[in-house]
């Protein structure tokens, strides 16, 4: 029963010294939570020409297996936790919204209801 108790008792201990109003701690907080510069990978993808932003999108959508005979249209849309985000119409139907993370890897989600 005492093994159980020490971390139970270093949690109490740490929620404690949490509790503690630090100013320096609290600053230094808010300055990893505010927003971050654009990596090389997401600002080179922000600034493509449509027609070079299409065929990426497209590349996104296809490297994971998902359906798209082409992307027709394409439209920027609000930042997502610091990933530029894009809608992207294939032309035999499907939308989808690719996120471009840091590392410039593409997170892309179905938003239709289309089989």
């Amino acid at each position: 029963m005492r093994i159980a108790l020490l971390p139970m008792l270093a949690l109490a201990a740490c929620a404690q010294q949490d509790a503690v109003a630090d100013p320096e701690r609290d600053q230094v907080v808010e300055a990893a939570a505010g927003p971050t510069a654009p990596s090389e990978a997401q600002r080179r993808i922000r600034e493509l020409p449509r027609g070079q932003r299409d065929a990426v999108l497209l590349r996104a959508v296809t490297d994971g297996g998902a359906p798209c005979q082409g992307v027709i249209e394409s439209e920027r849309r609000p930042d997502v936790n610091g990933s530029p985000v894009f809608f992207a119409r294939c032309s035999d139907g499907p939308l989808y919204g690719v996120a471009i993370d840091v590392d410039g890897m593409a997170r892309v989600t179905r938003l239709d209801r289309g089989g």
